[in-house]
């Protein structure tokens, strides 16, 4: 049995995984993500997808980070991609600004995907 979209709770609030599907996007839809409290591990099971980077070098700069949900969104800036299929998986750290779901090319696919978001030791 196939495991349905949604959250799940693999070992409390140090890993959760969340069942994605969903049909890619453009680029110029939300801004990028970065995360404090989990990192990412992100893995395609079917469809492709477009992941793109930004390496920040202080979180600090980004005004606006949502502590209750470990979220900050900030405009565009891409310094590289992911290029994401089944077989081939992004490990995304604090730091590591990402925007994730997007079109590899112009036509949207839809995609099925396990997100695991592993607590990072306090620092």
């Amino acid at each position: 049995m196939a495991l349905p979209a949604g959250r799940y709770d693999v070992d409390g609030e140090n890993c959760r995984l969340f069942k994605q599907s969903f049909d890619s996007k453009p680029i110029d839809e939300k801004g990028f993500e970065l995360h404090t409290k989990y990192t990412d591990l992100q893995i395609v099971l079917g469809g492709i997808e477009t992941c793109y980077i930004d390496f920040v070098n202080d979180q600090n700069a980004y005004p606006g980070y949502d502590e209750e949900a470990d979220l900050c969104l900030y405009p565009h800036q891409v310094d590289g991609r992911i290029i994401l299929y089944p077989g081939v998986f992004a490990l995304l750290e604090p730091n590591d600004g990402h925007l994730p779901q997007r079109r590899y090319g112009d036509t949207p696919v839809h995609v099925e995907k396990l997100l695991f978001k592993l607590r990072n030791a306090p620092a």
